[in-house]
């Protein structure tokens, strides 16, 4: 028997058939190629008629002759090489990033998914170059996004069925690990192996798990509610680098919302997060907030580069009289309810607050506010990958007047626990979280040097 391989149909795989494919995938790993089990499966077993035989002598001059597509759905990056009428998926590959990875076959003369016409790849003994949109797996990139993609896309909630379905029945997989996973996954289901949990990707596994499929990509995490302010101007093209965190400076959200939603104040942020933890997204991230500006803080594009996100809670105050805070509210627009309110008194700041001899007293947050906004800026930081910079308001912000050493903003102020937020992101954040000092000297508004020697210059 030679080692020409048919397509036929093959109900039981006799021992010298498979020992012809092993043949057949041996001198394509000796030709440069890395015949995937998708592939070999599809050739070993499946019935795709027509009694197509393929000589692996040839089969590499037959692939560089072929005619050969780019998929022209979003998402899918997998090439199509049409040998002898049978369309064989491929990609780029190997541990080289520059080999052709055999991913599967579809049934000879079937109808191509909507394509276009492109040129064979050029060849360079066994390896062959790609065009840069076919960039070699990368897992750190995976891994990111993947939790990125767990909160916008709101698999977080079945979390472990989809870990089951992936082959983690009984632990919880790394996140890298889980990329791995993911990226066999779309080899076999013909989809851009990328590792990310993406929208095809999840509506495959929706579908074997009975779930529905989404149709587009939601606008917000499920988790955040939309209460549009109509206070943002375009960014400019200006990337985000920058999260500033503020305090509204009320004791609910009504307050905050009736100044965000009126064209007059010429206030607004991105975000908002209540006493009980729940989230309000006012303004498109693709769109500068008006939070904070140039002139207040001489940084250029202030509002462009940034993201604001405004926590329910007084601000600072000489008084140490209680205030009434509402710790449950729910509503929409400007009509809110306040269902459970409670009096707090103003505290002296955490002993991490910048200003040590800060005479203003402080609010503190709520467990549920902590957990929000971390969840909030973990999502943030893994799906905006130039964000460098997490700070205070009252860090960038310029002192009250030259000789004065007070400044005229003071939030989120120095009953915020800073350093639960940074052990909270060392995981998951590289860049820098600066609140141990302020962006500029007092009473000068000069830069501070030891802003610019720890947090990277930044903004």
């Amino acid at each position: 028997m030679n080692d020409t391989f048919t397509f036929e149909t093959a109900k039981k795989k006799p021992s010298p058939r498979w020992q012809a494919v092993q043949r057949f995938a041996s001198t394509l790993r000796s030709q440069g190629f890395l015949p995937r089990m998708h592939f070999i499966d599809r050739i070993a077993e499946r019935d795709l008629g027509g009694g197509i035989r393929f000589d692996p002598r040839t089969f590499r001059s037959e692939f560089f002759r072929a005619a050969h597509y780019r998929q022209t759905r979003p998402g899918y990056k997998l090439r199509i090489a049409v040998v002898r009428g049978v369309p064989i998926l491929y990609r780029v590959g190997g541990r080289s990033g520059k080999q052709i990875v055999l991913a599967g076959a579809l049934p000879p003369g079937s109808d191509l998914p909507p394509s276009e016409r492109i040129s064979a790849p050029r060849q360079q003994e066994t390896q062959f170059e790609f065009e840069q949109e076919e960039a070699a797996y990368d897992r750190s990139k995976a891994v990111r996004l993947n939790r990125c993609m767990r909160e916008w896309l709101g698999w977080n909630e079945y979390r472990d069925e989809i870990y089951a379905l992936l082959g983690f029945t009984r632990i919880c997989p790394t996140e890298a690990a889980l990329a791995d996973a993911v990226r066999r996954w779309q080899e076999h289901h013909q989809l851009e192996p990328d590792g990310i949990l993406g929208l095809d990707t999840l509506n495959s596994l929706d579908a074997r798990l009975g779930y529905p499929t989404l149709t587009t990509e939601p606008a917000q995490p499920f988790w955040v509610a939309w209460e549009p302010s109509p206070n943002f101007s375009a960014r400019d093209g200006q990337p985000i680098d920058t999260i500033v965190l503020h305090a509204t400076g009320g004791g609910s959200v009504r307050g905050a919302l009736q100044r965000f939603k009126n064209r007059k104040s010429e206030a607004s942020a991105h975000y908002v997060v209540l006493r009980n933890g729940n989230v309000l997204q006012l303004v498109e991230l693709g769109n500068a907030a008006w939070h904070t500006s140039t002139k207040s803080t001489n940084i250029p594009n202030m509002n462009q580069r940034s993201i604001g996100i405004e926590i329910v809670c007084p601000g600072g105050r000489r008084s140490t009289s209680a205030i009434t805070v509402c710790e449950d509210e729910h509503g929409s627009g400007t009509r809110w309810t306040c269902d459970r309110s409670t009096r707090l008194t103003p505290l002296k700041p955490l002993a991490t607050y910048y200003r040590p001899k800060a005479v203003e007293r402080f609010v503190p947050y709520s467990e549920a506010q902590y957990r929000s906004v971390i969840k909030l800026v973990t999502y943030l930081v893994s799906c905006i990958p130039t964000i460098r910079l997490i700070t205070g308001h009252e860090h960038v912000h310029k002192w009250h007047v030259p000789g004065k050493r007070f400044k005229n903003r003071v939030d989120p102020g120095g009953q915020f626990d800073w350093p639960r937020l940074e052990s909270a992101l060392a995981s998951v954040f590289s860049g820098h979280i600066c609140h141990r000092f302020s962006r500029l000297s007092s009473g000068a508004n000069t830069l501070n040097p030891a802003w610019r020697d720890q947090c990277g210059g930044l903004p």
